[in-house]
């Protein structure tokens, strides 16, 4: 009957096996006991051979029943509890702890390539950068930003938010039908993206047609406040980092003199990009290894993400060391630098999403930050198409690429749980 069950391991050899037995293993303190001195094992006692695997043999001694008459009913009620607690902790079962263990390192392994893989896309966007006309720079860098956009806000609310409410459970292999009563929130989170995409083509078009729209870029701005400030010899006393990069390039006398170290030379800018690029990329970093915890759908959704927001960000990062007059390998390598920092965050968001409540609180922080980033910072650079050349062309592209990136995360999230990979 154990053995049917799979309790226990293997019986051990005994001489005498089929001898009464009237000893009793007492699982505590490691030794045999009368079964006539048998009392039943106290919560103390339980709890200290939660993890130890008996075989029948040893269950049979604990509970002082003998070999060779059997049990009787009431022997085999006082032996329940323990079945069932070998049943369910499965101590004798070794494979689950392989599992467990093959999970963690799956884990380690697919998140260091992904933000590996970043990484390395950022530094190879960056050394494309110089390759690249200006009229087709243009074009590829507000495509990217109009796919990123699609990413992080589909990403936000039709992944990350419900993993964070609770609304949505992995399970590996388990394949849903996309009409799925249990995929109902996904619909919904898909039609909440989508309006978020409709007022943005509302707004482009009515902004294009009117000949006003409301992303009030700066430029204008820039525009006019440098010229009057070149006219008159001085500097603004407030400045945009645009504005400062445009008055720097139009001033050859204040280049001049700045150059003694890279402080004076470039001014606070660059180091507040590598500042704020440290901080962003660990926050990415914790956000990658948060969602590898909670299933390899999740993980490469929110790499994806990542990802796509990261290489317009960091070209556009790149762009502005070079015109504050950086070399490019400097560029690239501080960069470079600012990247590592993916690394320690994706540790520490590894270590912290081990709990499921750890796991939500990180979901849901990264989830303001993907909306607040695609929302507030990449979404006024691409809503104003009157300022590039070849407009309706760049609105085109940039519909087609946020569509493909919002159908690439909904499909994502309608078949994760059917991804398996194995090492």
């Amino acid at each position: 009957m154990l053995t049917a069950l799979g309790v226990g391991g293997p019986p051990h050899e005994h001489e005498h096996a089929h001898t009464k037995r009237s000893a009793q293993y007492e699982g505590k303190t490691g030794r045999f006991v009368r079964a006539a001195d048998h009392q039943h094992p106290n919560i103390s006692e339980i709890e200290n051979v939660t993890i130890t695997c008996f075989n029948s043999e040893e269950l049979w001694d604990i509970y002082g029943i003998e070999h060779e008459i059997g049990m009787t009913e009431n022997e085999f009620q006082d032996l329940c509890p323990s079945l069932i607690q070998q049943l369910l902790r499965q101590p004798c079962n070794t494979e689950a702890t392989t599992d467990s263990q093959d999970l963690s390192a799956k884990v380690w392994i697919y998140s260091s390539l992904s933000v590996f893989i970043i990484s390395i896309a950022s530094i190879l966007g960056g050394l494309l950068f110089p390759c690249l006309p200006s009229k087709f720079y243009e074009k590829f860098l507000n495509s990217l930003i109009s796919l990123a956009v699609a990413v992080l806000v589909g990403d936000a609310i039709i992944h990350l938010l419900p993993l964070a409410t609770g609304l949505h459970g992995h399970e590996e292999g388990v394949v849903h039908s996309p009409l799925d009563p249990e995929l109902a929130y996904l619909w919904k989170s898909l039609v909440a993206v989508i309006a978020v995409y409709f007022f943005y083509v509302f707004e482009t078009l009515i902004g294009s047609f009117s000949g006003h729209d409301h992303s009030h870029s700066s430029s204008d701005h820039i525009t006019m406040t440098t010229k009057a400030d070149q006219e008159n010899g001085v500097i603004p006393k407030s400045f945009s980092q645009t504005a400062l990069t445009d008055y720097v390039d139009s001033s050859p006398e204040i280049v001049t003199v700045k150059k003694q170290n890279f402080l004076t030379r470039y001014g606070p800018v660059p180091v507040m990009i590598i500042m704020g690029d440290l901080l962003h990329n660990m926050g990415d970093g914790l956000a990658i290894g948060a969602a590898f915890t909670a299933g390899l759908g999740p993980g490469i959704s929110t790499s994806l993400a990542v990802l796509c927001h990261e290489i317009p960000h960091e070209l556009g990062d790149l762009g502005l060391l070079l015109k504050l007059g950086i070399k490019l390998k400097w560029a690239l390598f501080l960069n470079y630098l600012s990247s590592i920092s993916a690394f320690v965050g994706l540790y520490i968001g590894i270590l912290l999403g081990q709990t499921e409540a750890a796991r939500q609180w990180i979901f849901a922080i990264t989830a303001g930050m993907f909306l607040y980033v695609a929302l507030a910072d990449m979404v006024p650079q691409i809503s104003n198409i009157k300022e590039v050349k070849d407009p309706w062309l760049t609105f085109l592209l940039q519909n087609v690429f946020f569509l493909f990136g919002l159908a690439f995360i909904f499909a994502m999230a309608l078949y994760e749980d059917a991804i398996t990979v194995s090492l």
